[in-house]
């Protein structure tokens, strides 16, 4: 059997998630759905790519994303709430950026 490497690099992580997405979902699924594609398009991956942030889960109401720095995951967050403010009130559901965390990522290599 081989063994692989085991490869570590310290990381800022960022969860997001979209405010009482149950409830909206119930209220009205295609509109929420629509609102989070646009919240995603037009806010979310501009914002993580110009700050240099790796989307490492993406889900209908949530992601996680990986940065390198502190400082640009923080830049990220707030540019994402001030983002959000440019679409109606009604039609925007919030979007919750409270939680970063610091650790270290794990990537399993595979011997050749």
């Amino acid at each position: 059997m081989t063994k692989g490497r085991l490869e570590r690099r310290l990381a800022v992580i960022m969860a997001t998630d979209i405010v009482c997405s149950s409830r909206l979902m119930e209220a009205d699924e295609r509109r929420t759905l629509d609102a989070i594609k646009r919240l995603q398009a037009s806010i979310f991956s501009p914002n993580i790519d110009t700050r240099g942030g790796r989307i490492a889960k993406l889900m209908e109401d949530g992601g996680l994303v990986a940065f390198n720095s502190a400082v640009n995951a923080v830049e990220c967050a707030i540019s994402l709430q001030e983002g959000k403010r440019d679409f109606p009130r009604t039609l925007t559901p919030a979007i919750s950026t409270g939680r970063l965390g610091v650790g270290h990522l794990v990537r399993r290599w595979q011997s050749v």
